[in-house]
């Protein structure tokens, strides 16, 4: 947990200095958007199934072998889909 939050840590204070608005997004507001006009499910079945609508080519395996979609690649898609909407205005 240290080495997360001192990675952290640096990363913020990099973007800072470089004088980079940064804004801290909980997971409700970017599901909100990227959720809408999806079944209902659990969470992660929302986004599974939002992440293919929005991106239909990708298939989300962590690799070749993999036999099931990666849940945090579905998540970090899904929120640099947020970020491109809410700096081109769409959110």
């Amino acid at each position: 947990m240290f080495n997360y939050g001192e990675g952290y840590g640096t990363i913020k204070g990099i973007v800072q200095t470089l004088g980079i608005p940064l804004r801290l997004v909980p997971p409700s507001e970017w599901t909100k958007v990227l959720h809408k006009g999806v079944s209902r499910g659990t969470a992660k079945e929302k986004s599974k199934e939002a992440a293919g609508l929005l991106f239909p080519k990708e298939d989300f395996m962590r690799s070749p072998r993999c036999k099931k979609q990666d849940e945090g690649l579905i998540d970090a898609v899904l929120i640099t889909e947020f970020g491109v909407r809410e700096q081109s205005g769409r959110v």
